[in-house]
C-alpha cells in the first residue's frame, strides 16, 4: 500500500528485489560454508592463505560472512553468480531486481590476478572500486541477455564508493548502482551542500565529492540509489535532527533522476529520530511539499497546546546541527560539537516549559519521550567530554557507569529512545568502552600495588618507517645505530607531537634492573598502544599486541638482564587516526592477591566473614552448599545467598569467583558499596553487576 520494495506483509504488490536488505549479498551467493571444502580457490587469498572463515572476523555477524569476500577474478566463481542470479530471476516473476554486493568489512583478496585488477595509487574510497566494476559488468552482461527486464543493483561503499579512475568502465543500462552516504563523507549537511566545514583539512564540506561521486555513478551506469542513515547505530543513540538535510536531499535526489532512496532506521530510537522518518516518507510522496508547513501541522497535532515549546525544542536541535558547521559521518564523538552545554540548556528550557503547559496524558507522555531523550544525551555527551579532553580512566568509567545504571534501571522510560540492545549490550560502541574501561582499572591497579622494579623513561627515541624496512634492516637490535632518530614521549600520540602520519615508527628505550630483583617476576604494563605493536627486549621479538584502546601487559622472565642495561624496543603500526605509544609504561612484579574464602571452611579461617541464605545446608561434592526456600517451602526455583567480609584496601578492584551448583540460572549479583555491611532498609546502597 505504500508502494515500499521492502516485504512488510506476507502478502505483497507492485515493485520488489530480491533480499530485503540491497548490501553484502556475496554471503547469499557463495557463502563458504558451502563452497569453500570443494572449490577454497573461489575464496579470497588473505595474508598468504585461503581460510574458510576469516579469523579476524570470525564465522559470522549478523548472519553475515562478516569479512569473507570472493575471488573475483576467477572465472567460476563468477559464472556461479551468474547462474544463481538467473534461478533467483527466473523463479519469482514478481522480482524487477537482485542485488550485488561485497560482504561487509574488508577481507579482500590478495592474489596476484585480483591485484591486477586494482589501479595504482587509488584513494581509500576506491580501493576496490575498479575490480568490483569489471565483476558487476561482467554479471549485467549475462543478465541483459537472459533477462533483459530486470535490473542488477550494485553496490558502491566503503573502499569502493568512488567509482574508479578508468573513463572506459561503463556499466550497462541493466545496472543501477546504490550509493551509500558513508564515512568520509557528511551526514549533517546537504548532499548539494557546498561551502565550508571548520574540521576538514581542506576547510570544504566533504558533500561536495560525494555529490560528484553520485552523479558520476549516475552518468557511467543505468541509475543510482541513495543508501542514507536517517539513523545510524555509531551515533549512539544522540538525538539525529538532520530535517535540515532530507528537506533538501530528497528534492536533490528528484532533480538528478535517482531511481530510488534506501534508509536505515531502528524502532529502538524511535522516540529520536521519528521527524526523519516523517518528513523523508511525506518528500518521497512529493518532493516539492512545504516542509515548514508540514512541520507546524506536525507540531500542532502531536504536541496539542504545548506544540510552539516542543517546536523551539525540535529546531534547538536542528540549528545545533546547523551552526556547529562540522562534517561528521555519524561517529558520536563529534556529538560533543554538537550538542554543547548551551545547546542542552536551552533545549531543556523548552521541555520544561512544554510540561508546564500540557494537559493531555498522551501529549504528556509524548514530551516525556523527548525528555528522555535529552537525559540520555547530556549523559552520554557528558562521558565523550570526558573522552575528548583526555580525563582519567577512573573518571570515565564512574561517568560510563552513571549511564549504564540509568538505561538498565528504567527500561520503560528508554524504550524507543535509546537502543540499548546496541549500544550497551553488544560487544560494540559503549558495551566495548566499558569492558575497555573495566580492563584499564585492574590491569592499572594491579600495577600500582605491585612492586615497582625500576622507572621507565618517559623520552625516548623514535623513527618513522613509511617503507617497512625496519624489520629486515634490523632495527630492533641493541647495536643499531640511532644517529638519525629523534626524541620523543610516550604518553601522547605523535600526531600531537607535530608527525601528521599513518603507517609504521619505532619507539626505543633502554632501563636497567638492581641485581636485588634477579628472580622477580618481571612485568612490562602498557597503557596504550594505537594501534599494533611489537615488543623487542635485548633484539628478540617477545610479544605483540592489537587493540588500540586496550592496556596490556608483557612478561619478561627469561629475557630481562638485572644489574644491566636492557634495549626495550616497540614497532607501532597505526592505519588512521592517533597513533604510537600514548599510554604509561611501567615495569613491575606483581605483588600476590589476598583470597576470601567463602562457605562452611571460610567460617574457620576468617571469623570476619558472615554467609546467610535461604534453605538447609547440604554437602554436595564435599562442600557445603544452601538451597533457597524463598519462594516457599521446599521451593528451590529462586532464591540467594549473601556474605560479607573485609577489605583493608578500598581503593583496589576486587574479584568475584564463584561455583554454581547444577543448572543453576545465575541472574546476578549485587554488591552493597556504602553502608559497612548495611542492608537497604538500614542506608546501605546496592549496585545491581550483569554475570
Amino acid at each position: 500500500r505504500n508502494k515500499t520494495n521492502r516485504p512488510t506483509q506476507s502478502n505483497q504488490s507492485g515493485f520488489r528485489m530480491w533480499t530485503s536488505y540491497p548490501y553484502h549479498t556475496f554471503q547469499h551467493l557463495v557463502h563458504p560454508r558451502d563452497y569453500f571444502d570443494d572449490h577454497p580457490e573461489w575464496f579470497p587469498l588473505v595474508n598468504g592463505v585461503r581460510r574458510k572463515f576469516n579469523p579476524a572476523f570470525g564465522e559470522t555477524r549478523f548472519a553475515m560472512t562478516y569479512g569473507n569476500q570472493i575471488c573475483t577474478s576467477n572465472s567460476e566463481v563468477v559464472a556461479l553468480i551468474v547462474t544463481k542470479l538467473r534461478n533467483i530471476l527466473s523463479a519469482d516473476a514478481s522480482l524487477r531486481m537482485v542485488a550485488l554486493a561485497p560482504n561487509d568489512n574488508w577481507g579482500y583478496c590478495e592474489c596476484e590476478n585480483c591485484k591486477a585488477l586494482d589501479e595504482p595509487d587509488a584513494t581509500t574510497d576506491r580501493l576496490m572500486s575498479r575490480r568490483l566494476v569489471i565483476l558487476y559488468r561482467a554479471v549485467a552482461r549475462k543478465l541483459l541477455q537472459s533477462h533483459p527486464k530486470r535490473r542488477l543493483l550494485v553496490g558502491a561503499y566503503h573502499i569502493y564508493t568512488r567509482p574508479p579512475k578508468d573513463a572506459s568502465l561503463r556499466l550497462p543500462r541493466n545496472t543501477w548502482v546504490i550509493v551509500c552516504h558513508y564515512s568520509p563523507y557528511c551526514l549533517a549537511h546537504p548532499i548539494a551542500y557546498r561551502g565550508k566545514s571548520r574540521n576538514t583539512k581542506s576547510g570544504r564540506c566533504m558533500n561536495e565529492q560525494f555529490r560528484e561521486i553520485v552523479e558520476t555513478w549516475k552518468r557511467i551506469s543505468g541509475g543510482v540509489v541513495l543508501y542514507e542513515y536517517y539513523a545510524k547505530d555509531a551515533w549512539l543513540s544522540l538525538p539525529w535532527a538532520i530535517v535540515h538535510s532530507i528537506r533538501k536531499d530528497i528534492p536533490y535526489l528528484k532533480h538528478i533522476g535517482a531511481g530510488g532512496l534506501y534508509t536505515q532506521w531502528g524502532m529502538g530510537t524511535i522516540w529520536s529520530n521519528f521527524l526523519n522518518y516523517y518528513i523523508a516518507a511525506k518528500l518521497l510522496w512529493d518532493a516539492s511539499t512545504d516542509v515548514d508547513a508540514l512541520l507546524d501541522e506536525f507540531y500542532r497535532k502531536f504536541y496539542g497546546n504545548a506544540a510552539q515549546q516542543m517546536k523551539a525544542y525540535h529546531e534547538t536541535l536542528e540549528r545545533a546541527f546547523i551552526e556547529a558547521n562540522i562534517c561528521t559521518p555519524g561517529s558520536a564523538r563529534d556529538g560533543v560539537y554538537i550538542y554543547t552545554p548551551d545547546v542542552l540548556k536551552r533545549a531543556r528550557m523548552h521541555i520544561e516549559r512544554a510540561l508546564n503547559v500540557a494537559t493531555d496524558e498522551v501529549v504528556r507522555k509524548r514530551i516525556e519521550k523527548q525528555l528522555a531523550s535529552l537525559n540520555y544525551a547530556e549523559m552520554l555527551i557528558g562521558y565523550l567530554r570526558l573522552v575528548e579532553r583526555g580525563a582519567s580512566v577512573e573518571e570515565r568509567y564512574v561517568a560510563l557507569s552513571k549511564l549504564f545504571r540509568e538505561l538498565e534501571a528504567n527500561p520503560s522510560r528508554y524504550r524507543g529512545v535509546v537502543a540499548i540492545g546496541s549500544v550497551i549490550r553488544s560487544r560494540w560502541y559503549l558495551a566495548r568502552d566499558m569492558k575497555r574501561l573495566r580492563a584499564h582499572i585492574l590491569l592499572a591497579a594491579k600495577a600500582g600495588r605491585s612492586q615497582q622494579l625500576t622507572t621507565i623513561p618517559r623520552v625516548w627515541k623514535f623513527k618513522l618507517d613509511p617503507n617497512d624496512v625496519g624489520v629486515n634492516e634490523k632495527w630492533f637490535l641493541p647495536d643499531v645505530s640511532i644517529a638519525d632518530w629523534r626524541d620523543i614521549e610516550i604518553g601522547k600520540s605523535w600526531e600531537a607531537q607535530g608527525y601528521d602520519y599513518d603507517g609504521f615508527a619505532w619507539y626505543r628505550t633502554m632501563f636497567t634492573i638492581p641485581r636485588k630483583f634477579s628472580g622477580k617476576d618481571v612485568r612490562l604494563y602498557f597503557g596504550g598502544v594505537d594501534g599494533k605493536g611489537w615488543i623487542y627486549l635485548n633484539g628478540k621479538l617477545i610479544a605483540s599486541h592489537e587493540g588500540w584502546d586496550e592496556p596490556f601487559e608483557v612478561r619478561l622472565r627469561g629475557h630481562v638482564k638485572f644489574g644491566e642495561w636492557n634495549v626495550l624496543v616497540v614497532r607501532v603500526y597505526d592505519g588512521g587516526g592517533q597513533g604510537g605509544i600514548y599510554g604509561d609504561v611501567k615495569c613491575y612484579a606483581p605483588q600476590p592477591l589476598a583470597h576470601v574464602i567463602v562457605g562452611d571452611e571460610a567460617s574457620e579461617r576468617a571469623s570476619a566473614i558472615r554467609l546467610r541464605g535461604f534453605g538447609k545446608p547440604e554437602v554436595r561434592g564435599g562442600r557445603i552448599c544452601r538451597n533457597s526456600d524463598e519462594t516457599g517451602k521446599g521451593d528451590n526455583s529462586a532464591g540467594w545467598a549473601s556474605f560479607t567480609f573485609p577489605l583493608k584496601e578500598r581503593r583496589y578492584p576486587v574479584t568475584l569467583r564463584m561455583v554454581v551448583w547444577g543448572e543453576s540460572d545465575f541472574s546476578g549479583v549485587a554488591v552493597c558499596t556504602r553502608g559497612r555491611g548495611k542492608g537497604t532498609a538500614e542506608g546501605g546502597v546496592w549496585t545491581g553487576i550483569a554475570p
